[in-house]
C-alpha cells in the first residue's frame, strides 16, 4: 500500500501540477484542486488523496470529476479469532456537477467505488474481504453567510460495506 500511495503522490506532483498550471494559463481559471488528508486513531491509520477537475474552471457551474485514492491499516476484535488486522486500498472515480448561487456552492458526485480488503487472520464473518465494486455518492457544500463567516459540510456513502461519512465545519474571519 505504501508503494501505491507513493506512486500516486509522485504522479500528482510530477505530472498533474505542471500540467494544471499550463491548463489554466489560457483562460486565467484554475481547473484542478489536489487534496489529501489522514485519519489516525488507536485502532487504525488511513491516508487519502485525490484530484478535483473542472474543465470550465473551479469557480464556474457545471461538470466536475472527483477521483480519490486511499489506503490504510486497522484492527478490531473478532471473538474467537482475537485481534484481526486489516489493510484497505480504495479508489473512487465520480463525475458530478457544481451548483453555484451567489456565495453558496454545492458539488454532487456519483460514481464507481473499488475497494480491496485483506485481513490477518482471515475473518469469514467480515463482509469486507477481498475486492468489491460498488456505487459511491458524495456531496460537498460551501456557504459564506456573511463576509466574516463560512459554513462547510461534506457527506459520502458507498454501497461497499456499506460505509458512510460526514463532516460539518463553521468558521469566522478573526484578524481582518
Amino acid at each position: 500500500m505504501a508503494v501505491v500511495a507513493a506512486a500516486a503522490f509522485i504522479v500528482c506532483c510530477v505530472c498533474l501540477l505542471p500540467w494544471s498550471a499550463r491548463a489554466g494559463d489560457d483562460d486565467g481559471l484554475a481547473h484542478f484542486i489536489l487534496f489529501s488528508g489522514r485519519d489516525l486513531w488507536r485502532n487504525g491509520v488511513f491516508a487519502y488523496g485525490g484530484v478535483l477537475w473542472a474543465p470550465n474552471g473551479l469557480e464556474t457551474k457545471g461538470f466536475m470529476l472527483k477521483t480519490l485514492l486511499s489506503g490504510g491499516a486497522y484492527r478490531y476484535d473478532s471473538g474467537m479469532l482475537g485481534t484481526v488486522y486489516g489493510g484497505e486500498l480504495k479508489g473512487q472515480v465520480m463525475p458530478g456537477w457544481h451548483f453555484k448561487r451567489g456565495h453558496f456552492e454545492l458539488m454532487a458526485f456519483a460514481g464507481l467505488d473499488l475497494e480491496s480488503h485483506k485481513l490477518w487472520p482471515d475473518d469469514p464473518g467480515n463482509s469486507l474481504r477481498g475486492t468489491s465494486f460498488g456505487l459511491a455518492l458524495a456531496a460537498d457544500l460551501w456557504d459564506q453567510p456573511t463576509s466574516n463567516t463560512m459554513l462547510a459540510a461534506d457527506a459520502s456513502f458507498s454501497t461497499v460495506g456499506p460505509n458512510y461519512a460526514g463532516r460539518v465545519a463553521f468558521g469566522w474571519h478573526v484578524f481582518g
